[in-house]
């Protein structure tokens, strides 16, 4: 299984981005405006459409005022988040029941205390370069069961981007597995 890898954006092409606090935590805002370690996230599966984000060895966690920061080691009911699908775009609840929200659009924190998915609480997800992934997860790609080709999975169609070319999964399938 490959490990996947994204930058999360808003609709305002602003990424999550992880930043220092007055308070010395380290909190994730929507102020990214290029690609690098602070606004990479992996995305791990845990069913049922669940997930968890890991930014260097930290997950994104849930803190009690409804801010979202990256300082758990673990996954548990804080790291995890439900994933709905709208189309190519998605949105993502918390264990609190609340939507993640960009507040003002972007361009300030993310937070989780939305009811309802409007514009601000969809998201795209955006696949970085390979070789920086790599240069910050030198183990990325490591495991020898992983597709080469980077295979990521967007709810429940996986996408292979070749320069502009997406491929489906039927054709994935029969790529791999022949006619």
């Amino acid at each position: 299984m490959s490990r996947d890898f994204f930058c999360v954006s808003t609709l305002r092409n602003e990424f999550w981005n992880v930043v220092p606090s007055l308070y010395g935590w380290m909190v994730v805002s929507c102020t990214g405006t290029g690609m690098g370690a602070a606004t990479i996230f992996e995305r791990v599966p845990l069913g049922d459409s669940r997930y968890a984000f890991r930014n260097g060895a930290n997950y994104v966690s849930l803190a009690a005022d409804g801010l979202l920061n990256v300082s758990a080691t673990g996954i548990g009911d804080p790291e995890t988040f439900l994933e709905i699908a709208l189309g190519d775009n998605s949105a993502l609840q918390a264990s609190n029941g609340r939507f993640l929200c960009a507040e003002g659009g972007g361009g300030r924190e993310l937070v989780a205390n939305r009811g309802q998915i409007g514009e601000w609480e969809t998201w795209r997800y955006v696949i970085p370069p390979r070789e920086l992934v790599e240069q910050l997860y030198p183990d990325a790609f490591a495991d020898p069961r992983a597709d080469p080709n980077a295979t990521h999975t967007l709810g429940k169609r996986r996408r292979r981007i070749l320069g502009d070319e997406r491929l489906d999964d039927e054709r994935l399938d029969r790529d791999r597995l022949g006619p």
